[in-house]
């Protein structure tokens, strides 16, 4: 299986200016291989800040037989070094579900990491850090950046909204006062809409807003905001409010939405959680609960039992289609130029830069945005926002993800370390070293600074500025980087008793599921589908032998296609034969 590693041309694209890919002759490499496979991302500042992890270590070591060297490789090469027998890289940057994938190709290779960190100096902030990256009884993944999938909440919009349908004095909760969300810190109300006077709500959007407008603290608030319902009331809200919004302070391109969301597996998984009542979901063993499990080398859809999770996310977004008129699709209607809209989402099959909800809510144009802690600086609004809809970092609340019961289930996520055997004990021992030294307190503050991903280490917040540099009290160089919604995940995480902090257990399917079914079906085509509905009358997404349901006659093939797309032992276990896939399914449904 060693073989020397050679490294594609193209992956080249991806390099950043203080690295090189290297392709080698016909020996090993020398050195310690730490890879950086572009399937984890391509961003700059997370790959200059490995080099510079990289760089640090090699200087701190001068002493060591072999040095570490950091390799970007383009998507797909580890898979591909594997399948053609090439070296593997000592270290690599990954997802779970990949090492799942490659325990199935390469069982021999890939190492156990146990004993690539020192207890002394790194203890996981919460256990669920560790478990992502447990596959079986082993941990084969290290948690290094960490990110978790949140909902960003404009309350200056928020406290216009509350004055639009209670008046201008409304909001005499403590939270509202300086004092009550920042100290030394009042929020004030945009000034998006105008002539609102003829609002006349409804007993329950009265109720509501309320509710909102006498709140005393930040986890009371979340409490509400959490809660799909009470969403779909604020969305609705706004999209009646098309007529109101004031033109003078928008740009052209800026549009209104009452909802962005960024992921739809997100949502969905942490409505499985919440289903279940478990912050970690079992994919490698029977869990009929669960939309699927692979296990004994086998592929099950529980399309009977493991649809509560999907049918509670679904019912949210058949409740914002039904405030549509018949014939629009919730990404709007074509025919129709609407400045207001229900909710917005990345389409996956966009090709060039695509528009991510933190950029309407930076606009100030959206009411609440939910995505990836790691893109948390795109949230305040930049030069070019006028000031009645300038949103900075302290006129936002940080929530987890809504879901039907508002319960605060928070996906974790982000990549990790990980390891393939060593060709000699020298660069094991080296590598075990470099590992360790990553994840020191101090390093993995410094990391996670400037890259908007999050510390798992516990020491990181209790024994570095990291905390203080979130506050903008003290920096970690010549410019803040203080961050009010970091600094809010990593309160929820300290607090640890209003949160749920989730994980998925990795899958050699796990990836396919996320972009194929959930990514490139839902989040894609129903949303564009204009006549699509996504739960039929009885709120239910209903089994594959549905008629009025988009969701299975959408979703089945692509789950089929995942089938064939992985071929564990290099032989297709599967036909592409429809009828016989199907003959497949129902024997192996009748084994649950």
């Amino acid at each position: 299986m060693k073989k020397l590693l050679t490294l594609l041309a193209a992956s080249a694209s991806i390099v950043s200016a203080s690295a090189t890919v290297v392709a080698c002759g016909n020996k090993a490499p020398t050195n310690v291989v730490f890879m950086f496979d572009a399937s984890v991302g391509t961003s700059s500042a997370i790959t200059k800040q490995y080099q510079i992890l990289v760089d640090k270590y090699n200087e701190q070591n001068p002493d060591n037989p072999v040095e570490v060297e950091i390799e970007f490789a383009a998507a797909g090469a580890i898979q591909n070094a594997i399948l053609s027998g090439e070296v593997l890289p000592d270290l690599y940057v990954t997802y779970p579900d990949n090492v799942t994938r490659y325990l199935t190709t390469a069982e021999e290779e890939v190492v156990k990491m146990d004993d690539y960190f020192d207890t002394e100096t790194f203890e996981p902030m919460i256990d669920s850090f560790m478990d992502e990256g447990k596959i079986g009884d082993g941990q084969y993944v290290l948690p290094m950046a960490k990110s978790f999938d949140v909902t960003n909440v404009n309350l200056r919009m928020l406290k216009e909204l509350c004055e639009i349908v209670l008046g201008t004095e409304s909001t005499t909760g403590q939270f509202w006062q300086k004092d009550g969300f920042h100290e030394e810190y009042t929020i004030e109300s945009s000034n998006l809409f105008i002539d609102t006077t003829v609002v006349e709500p409804d007993e329950n959007l009265k109720t509501l807003m309320t509710n909102i407008a006498t709140v005393n603290n930040a986890n009371d608030l979340r409490k509400i905001l959490l809660k799909d319902s009470n969403n779909v009331l604020l969305a609705k809200l706004i999209y009646e409010l098309n007529d109101k919004v004031d033109r003078n302070v928008l740009r052209d391109t800026d549009k209104v939405y009452g909802i962005g969301l960024d992921d739809m597996p997100n949502k969905v998984y942490s409505q499985y959680a919440e289903s279940i009542e478990k912050s970690r979901i079992i994919t490698s063993a029977q869990n009929k609960e669960f939309f699927y499990n692979y296990y004994d080398d086998q592929f099950y859809i529980n399309d009977d039992t493991g649809m509560e999770g999907i049918d509670s996310a679904f019912k949210m977004l058949q409740d914002l289609k039904d405030i549509k008129e018949p014939g629009q699709s919730l990404s709007g209607n074509i025919d129709e130029s609407k400045q207001n809209e229900l909710i917005y989402t990345i389409d996956p099959s966009m090709s060039g830069t695509k528009k991510y909800s933190s950029d309407f809510f930076a606009a100030g144009t959206m009411l609440m945005a939910s995505g990836s802690t790691a893109g948390s600086f795109y949230y305040q609004s930049k030069t070019g926002v006028k000031d009645e809809v300038f949103v900075k970092m302290n006129d936002i609340l940080t929530i987890g993800t809504p879901t039907k019961d508002g319960e605060q289930y928070i996906m974790q996520q982000g990549p990790g370390i990980a390891a393939f055997k060593s060709t000699n004990d020298e660069k094991t021992e080296v590598a075990k070293d470099f590992v360790s030294f990553m994840m020191e307190a101090q390093n993995m503050a410094e990391f996670a600074i400037y890259t908007g991903y999050m510390p798992s280490n516990a020491k990181t917040y209790s024994d570095t500025d990291y905390m203080e540099w979130l506050k903008g009290t003290k920096n970690p160089g010549s410019s803040s980087r203080d961050n009010a919604i970091l600094l809010q995940v990593a309160e929820l995480i300290e607090d640890k008793t209003n949160s749920h902090f989730v994980t998925i257990e990795g899958s050699p399917m796990g990836t396919g599921v996320r972009d194929k079914v959930f990514k490139n079906v839902v989040q894609n085509q129903m949303f564009n589908d204009a006549k699509a509905v996504f739960v039929n009358s009885d709120k239910k997404v209903g089994n594959k032998n549905s008629t009025d349901t988009t969701f299975w006659k959408t979703a089945q093939p692509a789950i089929h296609n995942i089938y064939t797309d992985f071929i564990a032992t290099g032989k297709e276990k599967y036909q592409s034969d429809t009828k016989n896939k199907s003959a497949i399914l129902n024997e192996r449904k009748k084994s649950l």
